[in-house]
Formats: C-alpha cells, structure tokens, sequence
C-alpha cells in the first residue's frame, strides 16, 4: 500500500470520483459530485469541518499543569503521551490532528482544482471562494508545521523536514516525501498573499476567510520567522480591519456573554479539536501572571473546586469557553484576533527598539482587562523591559488556545528565553529540554509506515 494516501483522512468520501458520473445520470442522496459553485462554497462553509483545528498542543505547553489525582486519573491515550512528551503518542491509532488538517487540506484542493470551471456562479464568486480556499489551507499548513517540524530558524529552514505539501486532490502521483520548513512557510505565504486581492475585507460570518483573516495568518507565519518587520506591518493591516476589543466589564457576573458568531475579537473564527481538554487546571507559572483584579482572570478562569462538569479539581481552570453558547463547535477559540495582533505588534516594536510604542500598544489592550479604578499603566525603562511586558501580556491574553506551545518553540532560539520545563505525573518526573526533539510532535507509525518516504522524526 505503498501510496495509500492517509493523509487527506477520507475527504474524498465527500465527493465521487468525476468519472462515476458516466455511470449514474443523476445525484445520489450523500455523494454529489461537486458541479455548481454553490457545492463548492457548501463544502468551504462547513464549519464543524472546515473550522477545527488542533487539540494536543495545549497539553504539551506550559500552560497546562495536572498535580490533582483527580485529573491525572483522567488523562488518557494520546493526550497523556503527549503531556509527558513521550516519545510516540498514537501506538497504531490514527493522529487525529493529523487527519484532520489534511482532510481540511483536500477539501481545500478539491475547490481550487474545480470551482473556477464550476457551474451556475459568477466569475467574481468564483474567484472569492478559490481565494478562501487558500486562506483555510495556509490556516492548515501553519498548523502542521509548527506541530510536526522543528520551529523556522533562518539557518536550518531550508533543510529542516517540515510536512508534505499536497496541492492537487489527487490519489495518484501524490508526493508524500516532507516539504522543507522553509518551502512550508513560502507556500503558507504565498496563498495568503495571492487570496487577499479576492477576498472581502470582513466576513459575512466570523468562521468565513477574508482579508483581516489573511492578515492575521500572515502576522502569525512572519512572527514565527522572526520577520518581525513584516509581522508589525501584517498586524496593522489586519487592525485596519478589525480592531474591536471586547470590555470584560460586563462580563464579570457570568451573564450576558456574546455567542461565538457575535464575538468581536475574532479575526478568522477557529476552534481547538478536543472539548476534553478545557477540564484541567492552569500551570502556577501561568497563575502567577495575573493579579486577582484582572478582568480575564475574573471572566475567563474558574476555581477547580466550582468546575462544571464534574470532577471539580484542585487548583484553576480556564472556563472562557463555557461562558459562549455553543453555536459553532465547542472549545476553546485558537484563530488569530484583535489582542493577538496588539501583542505581537508590541513585541516587534520592542524588538525594534521602540520602548514606548510597545508599552502603548499594551496600556490600549490592557485598558478592557481592567475596572478603571483597578487599572495602573505599565512603564518600561527600556526595550529590554518592554519585550519582556509583551511576552507575559501575550501569555495572558493568549492562554489556553494552545499557541503557547509554538511561543515556547520559538522563544528557545534565544538564549535569554530558553527553560526547562519539568512537570512530575502519577509520581515520576519528566523534563524538557530547550531545542529537544520532543518538541516535535512524532508522525504516527502507521502513516510512515504505509507511506516510506514519509520520513519519522527523531525522538
């Protein structure tokens, strides 16, 4: 089976093949073949497909602390290999973030290779729905990379194995060997650049791609590059778009909290993969950032002991999910927003030298975190401070959507930021080394070994 494609996980069971239309004239009930416009876009809208993403990153990170017996006792299968840093996580089961991202992917090439010969639309509809296409596949490989590869640094980029780069949906001919980091990242940026002239400036619907969701892929691919220039300029053009910050304020009792598809932060609305993962407690590193009149320590964390569902637990919980109704998917929302992109222009100017600019940017995002009686400045005496203030405000802000783990990789290329992580489970100790190779996630086994040149990582 050498060629047995896995790795688009049976987005093909979407679709028939094109050739079976000379055998049945008409549309069978669940397999359509994809002719109109309109059957493409239904394919991109589907939401609980098309707009979940990862589950496991959050469990590696250290945002993610499990010292109840409780919840130790909780932790299963791929989620406790992966929060020890084992060396396999799946055995002989499938990668469900894996599958995922890549039957995401093959929708996402099912409608570039057909909707622009598609039936019954306009050629500016056409053209719109290819262009959101290659916002949600960028949205996929980003992921993968950041997950499966060793993070991008300007001197290995090039060789460094990253993820197969599939293009076309197709079965045969498919090449499965890995992309490098570096050939990743250029096609990542290359589908958001080419989308954006085709793309409407704001969605219709939060989980729809548009330009200020382009933009904010874009701010996360130039960061996680240390293209930080780019990724300043990137994170303004979204925020030309979309700079609504949300007041917590009201929010305190508990009521009258917007439902996901009316949230305004967002700018591309995208859910973690797993619910399971929302029922752990808060690592003391994570804890210990947040002063008890911060607003998101307030709306968005919970004590263990008062965590619905049950088991209630020792410690703190993240509960911003259960405060939206459950109108998209449940989870925790990981798509790029409005606060990420404040945090990351802050830590640019910081890393441009810019003190104050940096702090600014801070003391406007900060300013709807707090009761103004509750609420002091930040000062920074100079670049070095204000990098650091971005980065804990980034943490804050940013907690519990699982992109901590790709901060961790990044900021270990620099020595001044480089830990080691130690967390002790069901009584034995495991560490984590800066630039260890556990900080790649392992390939499955069963996909490597039905498909050879799709080479494991070194664990």
């Amino acid at each position: 089976m050498k060629k047995s494609f896995l790795i688009y996980a049976f987005g093909a069971l979407l679709l028939t093949a094109g050739g079976c239309r000379k055998y049945v004239e008409i549309d069978q009930p669940g397999r359509r073949v994809l002719k109109l416009t309109s059957d493409y876009d239904a394919l991109l809208n589907g939401v609980f497909n098309m707009n979940t993403g990862y589950s496991l990153p959050l469990a590696l990170s250290d945002d993610m602390e499990v010292t109840d017996v409780v919840l130790e006792q909780r932790i299963t299968n791929a989620t406790r290999m992966a929060y020890t840093w084992s060396a396999d996580y799946y055995g002989e089961q499938n990668d469900a973030d894996w599958d995922r991202y890549y039957k995401q992917i093959y929708n996402c090439n099912a409608i570039t290779d057909g909707v622009m010969d598609s039936e019954g639309g306009t050629d500016v509809q056409k053209r719109t729905i290819y262009a959101k296409a290659r916002v949600y596949r960028a949205a996929a490989y980003l992921d993968l990379v950041n997950m499966y590869a060793r993070h991008y640094s300007a001197t290995s980029a090039e060789t460094d194995p990253g993820v197969p780069l599939v293009l076309r949906a197709a079965f045969e001919g498919v090449n499965l060997q890995r992309a490098s980091v570096k050939a990743v990242y250029a096609q990542i940026n290359k589908d958001l650049l080419e989308a954006i002239p085709n793309l409407p400036p704001h969605p219709s619907r939060a989980t729809e791609a548009s330009q200020m969701a382009a933009y904010g892929l874009l701010t996360r691919s130039h960061l996680y590059m240390a293209a930080y220039d780019d990724a300043r300029r990137y994170a303004d053009s979204a925020l030309a778009r979309n700079s609504q910050l949300m007041d917590l304020a009201p929010f305190v009792s508990g009521t009258n909290y917007p439902t996901k598809l009316n949230l305004s932060e967002p700018l591309f609305l995208r859910v973690n993969g797993s619910s399971s993962l929302v029922h752990y407690a808060m690592s003391n590193s994570l804890q210990a950032l947040f002063t008890p009149q911060d607003l998101r320590w307030r709306v968005y964390t919970l004590p263990g002991t008062s965590y619905i569902p049950a088991p209630v637990f020792n410690g703190r919980g993240y509960y911003g999910h259960r405060l939206v109704s459950i109108d998209v998917a449940s989870g925790v929302l990981i798509g790029p927003s409005v606060p990420e992109m404040m945090v990351t222009k802050a830590e640019c100017l910081a890393r441009a030298n810019n003190a104050s600019g940096a702090v600014d940017i801070l003391n406007e995002l900060r300013k709807f975190r707090f009761l103004p009686a509750d609420y002091t400045l930040l000062t920074a005496n100079n670049a070095d401070e204000a990098l650091q203030l971005s980065l804990d405000e980034r943490r804050r802000e940013m907690m519990w959507n699982g992109t901590r783990w790709f901060d961790q990789k990044r900021l270990n290329l620099e020595p001044r930021f480089a830990k080691t992580v130690t967390r002790v489970f069901l009584g034995e100790t495991y560490t984590l080394t800066p630039n260890s190779n556990r900080y790649v996630f392992p390939i499955a086994s069963k996909y490597v070994l039905l498909n050879p040149e799709m080479t494991q990582n070194p664990r």
